[in-house]
């Protein structure tokens, strides 16, 4: 039997967390080229990506589980990331261009630099402000 890539991954941890899913919905994988990206990050477009392969006659159902377990992370951030921690509302505003752009400009003329890296935003229901 002949192995097939069901998907590539930047990063050598999400390949790991695919291979487990898979493994266990009862699919053997296996996990190339991440020793090439463990020693260099930066070739990780260039080989493809960390690659999670299974057997040919698998490679429907591994797809459809991992596309299931992406969406299922993808809704998971979305639904803690940009949250009030004060009232749960995802109606949050953050810093405009204009805020990012007079912080720069503080660096370069008067030598502040805490400006540019504090990020506060505003909970437009409750007010609550706080760094996300």
């Amino acid at each position: 039997m002949s192995l097939a890539v069901v998907a590539s991954f930047t990063k050598i941890y999400e390949a790991y967390f695919a291979k487990n899913q898979l493994e266990i919905e009862g699919i053997e994988s296996f996990v190339f080229d991440e020793y090439i990206i463990a020693v260099h990050p930066f070739y990780s477009n260039a080989v493809g990506g960390v690659k999670v392969m299974v057997y040919g006659d698998e490679i429907e159902k591994a797809k459809l589980i991992i596309d299931k377990y992406q969406e299922e992370q993808r809704e998971y951030l979305e639904s803690i990331l940009h949250r009030c921690p004060n009232c749960d509302s995802p109606n949050i505003r953050q810093k405009s261009t204009f805020h990012i752009i007079l912080s720069i400009l503080c660096i370069f003329v008067f030598g502040i630099i805490w400006v540019a890296f504090y990020r506060k935003n505003k909970c437009n229901e409750c007010g609550h402000r706080q760094a996300w």
